[in-house]
């Protein structure tokens, strides 16, 4: 820190200092009675006093000049040439007045910034002194009640790795029973939404934990703070990570949800039990309900035949049992004509190809591009066995139509029991729910795009029950 210094006065020239004293000590002349005033500067006493001081000045110090060099001294200069440099000269003054007044605030900026200093100290302490007053507070707070003491985050993160070392790089079982898929589908889910953005590592989680954690939440309909325990993180970080993944997958749902090939599908081209009466069908549609949480005020309309609050979804599924069309958010009171009424006036709804048609049970209609069973006649596969074969061509066309259409009520049992989140109480609000069902739907079909797996049931086969069942040959042209 520089030394602080005394200003010291300005030193001004003996020349100016003795024009000063001659121009503010001259006496004042007495004013003339007779004679008018003038402002004039040629007839002001004081500017005249001066102008003689400065003359006489000017000649004994160019005198002394000569002196010194030995050249000869000048002539006086003329009084006109002296009349016309004293303006010229006052004008120098006040420059010099000016410099004086810089040379007197540079001297005074290292005491100003002394000064400064001393303040930012000053402030420094008193803020050391508030930091330690509050400290004194939490500790005599913290000695009534006691805070939750962390272990050093090191271990928490160690903690953390190895369990998600256990759930996703282990094994493919360990892989199904925490996060509902193998390893090989979901590392490459994690691939798809890295590599179109849709998900990007943060300094603290990767994509993996983001995806994981969802998969876990939906997969086990499990709150937050239950999976803070297994992840190690807060659940502000768990829901907002989870909101994101959402978004994400449904950002696919063009790729993977879409509309059923025009071509017969390879499972009735090949049986002769469905080829060639079924070679148009694309597919079955059905409805299913799942469970939802509404307010109180909406209970009555998401109440229906269950006997509790659901929703009623549409959908619609391939014979590889892959979703085609999903529509979620309807009351479970609500009739599945009415929906599929809904979904077909929609501008982006269902749309059935003309020559084309889906199967559906009983809850439907028979209208065009939609195929029911026979009424009143037997349908459900449990229904029929060895001992009780079809006795007529609309009991054997209702067998082989609920044989072909058996493929959706597995679609839906693999999808619920793989996502517990649809078979079980939610905690998420409506909205979210809603968009759950469809995030699910998608979640199916990107597995499938890898073969089935465990969550889905081995279907029975009727080939001995359609064995000399007693039916002319006749009748099977229907």
């Amino acid at each position: 820190m520089a030394q602080m210094t005394t200003p010291q006065p300005p030193v001004v020239p003996a020349l100016l200092a003795h024009h000063c004293a001659a121009v503010f000590d001259a006496p004042e002349p007495e004013p003339q009675a007779d004679a008018e005033y003038s402002s004039d500067e040629d007839e002001d006493p004081r500017f005249a006093a001066w102008h003689e001081a400065y003359v006489a000045d000017t000649e004994a110090e160019a005198a002394e000049e000569a002196s010194q060099s030995g050249e000869p001294p000048q002539a006086p200069a003329h009084s006109e040439q002296a009349a016309i440099l004293a303006p010229l000269n006052a004008q120098r003054y006040q420059q010099l007045k000016e410099e004086e007044r810089e040379f007197v605030n540079d001297a005074n900026l290292e005491h100003v910034l002394e000064i400064s200093r001393q303040r930012a100290a000053t402030e420094e302490a008193g803020c050391h002194l508030v930091e330690a007053e509050r400290q004194k507070l939490r500790a005599v707070r913290h000695v009534a009640y006691p805070r939750v003491i962390y272990g050093p985050m090191l271990q928490r993160d160690k903690e953390r790795i190895a369990n998600l070392n256990n759930i996703y790089n282990c094994n493919d079982v360990e892989a199904i029973q925490m996060l509902r898929m193998r390893r090989a589908h979901f590392y490459a889910l994690v691939k798809t939404f890295r590599g179109r953005g849709l998900l990007t590592d943060s300094i603290h989680t990767t994509v993996d934990e983001q995806v994981a954690m969802f998969l876990h939440a939906v997969g086990h309909n499990q709150r937050f703070r239950v999976i803070h325990n297994t992840f190690r993180r807060s659940t502000e970080t768990i829901s907002r990570y989870f909101q994101q993944v959402l978004y994400a997958i449904g950002e696919v749902r063009g790729k993977m949800i879409k509309p059923a090939s025009m071509n017969t599908p390879t499972k009735i081209k090949n049986s002769y039990r469905w080829f060639p009466y079924f070679r148009d069908c694309i597919g079955a549609i059905d409805g299913t309900h799942v469970t939802t949480k509404v307010p109180r005020s909406m209970s009555a309309t998401f109440r229906g035949r269950k006997h509790y609050t659901s929703q009623n979804v549409l959908a619609v599924v391939d014979f590889d049992m892959r979703f085609t069309y999903v529509l979620a958010g309807w009351e479970s009171s609500a009739h599945d004509a009415s929906i599929l009424a809904d979904s077909l006036s929609r501008p982006d709804g269902l749309q059935i190809p003309d020559g084309k048609f889906y199967l559906g049970d009983a809850g439907y209609a028979c209208r065009p591009r939609i195929l029911p069973p026979f009424r009143k006649t037997r349908y459900h596969l449990n229904e029929f066995s060895a001992k009780h074969r079809p006795l007529n061509a609309r009991e054997l066309f209702n067998l082989r139509h609920s044989s072909l259409r058996v493929m959706i009520e597995r679609a839906f049992a693999a999808l619920k029991n793989r996502f517990k989140v649809l078979d079980q109480k939610p905690v998420h609000t409506f909205d979210t729910q809603v968009k759950l069902v469809l995030s699910c739907c998608i979640l199916h079909n990107w597995i499938l795009g890898w073969g089935e797996d465990e969550f889905f049931e081995d279907v029975v086969t009727f080939d001995e029950v359609e064995t000399s069942h007693g039916v002319d040959a006749g009748d099977n042209d229907i």
